[in-house]
């Protein structure tokens, strides 16, 4: 309670679209840092004690090719010291099928040129 104006007494509250957001925020981060972590787990031996940032600069911040297939999504990840060790996990996985891509299914391989 703030205080009180001719008899009538306001509150501080913030409005309902910042509680949201603030909340929107925490999950996203919470999220976020939980899915590293299950990356780091299943990428080879000695990746696991890396911390999300590290995780993201070596195996995620890169640039790729997609194509678009008949029946796949082809992407084709950059040449990058940690490349062996994110195909060896992305390939290790079951193929997935995105619904909102036409149903293709996502194929990884790294880039053969420097």
């Amino acid at each position: 309670m703030i205080g009180a104006e001719c008899g009538t007494v306001r509150f501080n509250r913030l409005s309902s679209s910042m509680v949201i957001k603030v909340d929107f925020d925490l999950a996203m981060t919470i999220t976020a840092y939980n899915l590293y972590r299950l990356l780091a787990l299943d990428l080879p031996a000695g990746h696991s004690h890396l911390t999300a940032r590290t995780l993201f600069e070596r195996m995620l911040c890169t640039g790729a090719t997609v194509r678009l297939g008949r029946d796949t999504c082809l992407v084709t990840l950059k040449k990058k010291r940690n490349l062996p060790a994110l195909l060896e996990t992305l390939q290790a996985q079951e193929p997935v099928r995105i619904p909102w891509i036409g149903n293709r299914r996502i194929v990884y391989e790294g880039d053969t040129r420097s």
